[in-house]
Order: C-alpha cells, then structure tokens, then sequence
C-alpha cells in the first residue's frame, strides 16, 4: 500500500499546468497588546513582554496566518456573514489572518464543467458545488468576487479547498445520505492501481467495488480547479483529501 501511495503522489506531482496543492496546519494566532494599567507588577510586565515578543516573531518568520470560511447558501446571500460582517471588518482592518481558504469546491468539477460555464460565475459557483443549484444567482456570485477583491487589496492570499470529508467518503455499500461523492477516479490513477499491484491480482472488478468509472485523467480535474480559481482571482488551490477511500475499499 505504501507503493500504491507513493505511485499517486508522484503522479500528481509530476502535474503542470499550475497545479497548487498546499498541505497546512491552521494557525490560530491572537494578540493581546493592550495595557491599560499604568501601576503593573513585575509578573505582569514579564507577560506583556512575552506578548509582545511573540507577535514580533510571527511577522519576521511571515508564517501565514490562515482563516477557513465555508461557502454556502447563507454566507453568500446579500445580508449574510460576508456582507455584513466580514468585509466590514477587512475595511477596518480588524481582521489578523494573512490565508483565506474558502471550503469546498466539488472534486468532480473538471476542465469540461468550467468550459460549460466560464464566463457566468453564478453558473460556475454551482456547477463547483458552492452553493445549492437550485438556488444559484448572481447576487451570491458578486458577494464571492467583491470578497476576493478585498481581500487582494489587503494582501491576504485567497484558496479554494477542493474535497472535504463530505466530498471524500461516500462508499456504495453503506448508505450514508451526508456523503454522496468522492474524489474522481481518473485513467491515469487506475493505470498507476494496476502498476502497483502484483500480477495474481484482479482488478476487473475494481470500479465497481469502490462505484465510479474512469473517464477522464487526472489533469483534466486539476484543470478546471485551477481555472476556477483563477476566474475569482484566488492564489490557488487547497486539496483537503481527507479520507483514504480507494485502499479502505479494496484490499491488494
């Protein structure tokens, strides 16, 4: 299994065409520099410095400070957090992350969902599984870009996160109505199954034990992701795979 692993990351970093795949750990990070005592204690003193050398620290190292909002129906709509909260507080600077990820884009979006729907980003937010189709509109796709606009003025790096548990771990034998889908089974990857296995194996009936059939390669996806990222005006691509699904259906 370590094989098969090893085979699919090289395949995907051997990628091009802008492929940004990031892999982080959330900061949470908070300063507290206040000091509205004017007659303090030693203990006290000592503190504010250890604040004070922390914060000096974050800023010389440049390590990203990094946010998770999840994009939905709600957050999107013309009152909703982004409008009203959000922006107002990027305007007035109070916000301290330097990394925005947005969650989630749908896996299975690739090159031919965003040729279909380039140009429209309404259409393009709901064929990402951003948002509700049913319910997609121009109004949420304006919140989303004025967003991404503020947030490029002030510096902060903009991601989509692609994937998600919801995203990563349907399984066609057991019902689970909260995950209807996983990351796609591409050629390229079923080429790479086949090269890991020993020769005794039987992959014939592979696709059908884990539900999906290969049609597309690997890029094809990665394409698209891009791409839409790019329409927005995001940095680039966040991959949050985050179940194992392909080794926890077949055994080799």
């Amino acid at each position: 299994m370590k094989h098969l692993n090893n085979s699919l990351l090289s395949k995907l970093k051997s990628l091009g065409t802008g492929l940004l795949i990031i892999a982080f750990i959330t900061v949470l990070a908070g300063c507290n520099s206040g000091n509205n005592n004017t007659d303090t204690s030693n203990t006290q003193n000592s503190t504010n410095n250890l604040t004070n050398h922390s914060s000096l620290s974050v800023k010389s190292t440049q390590k990203p400070i990094i946010a998770y909002l999840l994009l939905n129906d709600r957050n999107l709509s013309e009152n909703g957090y982004i409008n009203n909260t959000l922006i107002p507080q990027l305007k007035a600077q109070q916000t301290n992350f330097t990394r925005l990820v947005f969650s989630f884009v749908n896996p299975n979006f690739n090159l031919d969902s965003y040729n279909a729907n380039k140009g429209n980003l309404a259409n393009l937010i709901a064929a990402a599984g951003i948002v509700n189709k049913s319910a997609a509109n121009a109004q949420q796709a304006s919140v989303l870009k004025n967003l991404i606009d503020e947030l490029n003025a002030k510096g902060i790096e903009v991601y989509f996160a692609v994937g998600g548990w919801a995203n990563s771990c349907f399984d066609p034998k057991f019902a689970n109505p909260s995950c209807s889908t996983n990351f796609p089974l591409t050629l390229d990857m079923l080429d790479n199954f086949k090269i890991a296995t020993t020769n005794s194996v039987d992959l014939s009936n592979f696709e059908t034990n884990i539900g999906q059939t290969a049609t597309l390669h690997t890029q094809d996806y990665v394409q698209g992701w891009t791409k839409l990222a790019k329409e927005f005006g995001a940095k680039g691509i966040d991959l949050d795979y985050e179940e194992n699904w392909f080794a926890s259906e077949v055994t080799f």
